[in-house]
């Protein structure tokens, strides 16, 4: 089509013959990406990535769109030594620090140093109200008179986004963010909706399959790692089934979409195992392609190499998780705190560190003999509880996401709780609620 550069972001660094290829057609390539580097590197213009061993950037921790965006600082400094601006009126690039905000956080992306900086000022940017497919997003999600956190772009904001490129068209994601039509930008949001309910639908099926398959399995507490693989699960979804079951089965896990007899798999580790390592010392013979940094990889692979694939990647777990305490999930606590001291203000003090999620996650808090009063389950399986602390305390409420499951098990129980206090906005009506973490049923003497 006469393209003579292509710029490419979140991807690039291990797509040797593709740039290859495109070199021989007369394209330049300039690749941004923060995965990890392979042994060799494709040949071409620019490849900016800070996990460069070369590279003297002082964080290397950023997302693809962290990477892109301080591309684009450059760049500008550069166009604005140059006179490109003539008038002076230069993009003020804070306008843009929303989707910096989305892309950090979506990536789960450690919360630190320049990537808390691009959270904290790109969620205030988003609260703003500046760009109108954001506006109507949280429309859409109800969220148009609530103050926009990280859990709310989480949970909320980005599952949409996302939802377009994984079932649908990306093309709605981008028309959503660019246009400044609101009836435009509320279409687009209600078709992301939809995308959404699609991608949940198909990912309870997807899961339901793979925990049919674990239990299956004899002995599956002795086994450290899954690897399944189906004709049935679409590309798009099985990375959000990967997670779910490193969170229900705390192993690193491996879903394939099979086609053709080629294998598209999408994969998810614990904080023990460096997933891009294992595979790049373990199985990298086995697989067509692989991609990604130590929570999250891809691989491309013949349907027939899997088995020997799972066998490899046990292997590689083996070596780095060499006890089976490698296996349990560990909650961190960090203070003792009875029900009776939470308070607005306490949760006020604790607002002060966020934006929250990765390596800088929202403090959690214990308190001892609590008794859970009325549990229920509620929306997608998640729990919902009355706490109750020693004394004359008055209950509060809580919420345990995901957790449904063990509202019969703990009705009526006296517990240890680990939890976060926050606040509740529903309706207009403002109310602390205990964001759970985990439980411990303390052991009869």
């Amino acid at each position: 089509d006469g393209t003579g550069l292509i710029i490419s972001v979140d991807c690039g660094v291990s797509d040797i013959e593709e740039v290859k290829y495109a070199r021989s057609s007369g394209v330049d390539i300039i690749i941004l990406d923060h995965h990890e580097v392979p042994f060799t590197i494709p040949e071409c213009v620019a490849v900016i990535n800070p996990n460069r061993d070369n590279c003297t950037f002082p964080f290397r921790y950023l997302a693809g769109v962290g990477v892109a965006f301080n591309f684009i600082i450059a760049l500008r400094g550069m166009l604005r030594g140059l006179g490109f601006w003539k008038d002076g009126n230069y993009p003020n690039l804070r306008d843009y620090m929303d989707l910096v905000a989305l892309g950090t956080i979506g990536d789960l992306s450690p919360l630190v140093d320049e990537n808390r900086v691009f959270a904290k000022i790109g969620l205030e940017v988003i609260n703003e109200g500046k760009r109108t497919g954001l506006n109507a997003l949280r429309k859409q999600c109800g969220l148009e008179n609530d103050l926009i956190d990280s859990d709310a772009a989480s949970f909320s904001l980005i599952p949409k986004i996302n939802a377009a490129g994984r079932v649908g068209s990306p093309e709605y994601a981008v028309r959503l963010l660019l246009t400044d039509n609101m009836d435009e930008a509320e279409r687009i949001a209600a078709q992301l909706d939809e995308y959404n309910k699609e991608r949940q639908k198909m990912e309870r099926v997807i899961l339901a399959d793979v925990i049919d398959m674990i239990n299956s399995k004899t002995g599956v507490d002795k086994i450290n790692s899954f690897v399944f693989a189906s004709s049935k699960w679409h590309p798009g979804v099985i990375g959000i089934v990967s997670s779910k079951i490193v969170d229900m089965y705390y192993r690193p896990t491996f879903l394939i979409s099979l086609k053709d007899g080629i294998g598209k798999g999408s994969g998810r580790s614990i904080a023990e195992f460096n997933l891009y390592h294992g595979l790049k010392e373990s199985c990298s013979s086995l697989l067509l392609a692989y991609g990604g940094h130590r929570y999250a990889a891809g691989i491309s692979i013949k349907e027939e190499d899997i088995d020997d694939f799972s066998d490899a990647l046990s292997g590689a777990v083996d070596k780095d998780c060499c006890d089976d305490f490698a296996f349990v999930r560990k909650t961190l606590i960090d203070a003792e705190c009875p029900l009776s001291e939470i308070s607005y203000d306490l949760i006020s003090q604790i607002e002060m560190l966020s934006p929250f999620g990765n390596y800088n996650p929202e403090p959690i808090l214990t308190a001892k003999n609590v008794k859970i009063i009325s549990p229920t389950t509620v929306g997608n399986n998640h729990l919902k509880m009355r706490l109750k602390g020693n004394g004359n305390g008055m209950p509060y409420d809580s919420i345990w996401f995901g957790r449904g499951q063990f509202a019969d098990t703990l009705s009526g129980s006296t517990v240890d709780v680990a939890f976060t206090p926050k606040i509740n906005n529903w309706r207009g009506e403002s109310r602390i609620q205990l964001k759970m973490k985990d439980i411990a049923i303390p052991e009869k003497v």
